[in-house]
């Protein structure tokens, strides 16, 4: 299970994650791209890192940033449309 925080902010619906690392200051995002992160956590804290990971290493893959974020709008407002969006599935 993925602790998460469900919170409406001025009428936008966000999850916030939580990941419990022990260290004494808030990693870089170079830091939490290293697997070396990794070690040592919990499934749940795993899971809830791996998260921004993903996502960070998919966009360094995107040959076209400004092509891709259109497209991806375009899909949301269609899952929208249909009561098939949402954070949780994945898009």
């Amino acid at each position: 299970v993925v602790p998460i925080i469900e919170v409406v902010w001025h009428g936008i619906d966000l999850d916030v994650l939580f990941a419990k690392i022990e260290r004494s200051q808030v990693p870089t995002l170079d830091q939490i791209l290293d697997d070396s992160i990794l070690k040592g956590l919990d499934d749940a804290t795993t899971k809830s890192i791996n998260g921004p990971r993903v996502t960070e290493l998919i966009a360094k893959l995107i040959p076209n940033p400004a092509t891709f974020a259109l497209v991806l709008r375009c899909v949301r407002l269609w899952a929208k449309q249909r009561g098939v969006y949402s954070n949780k599935m994945g898009f």
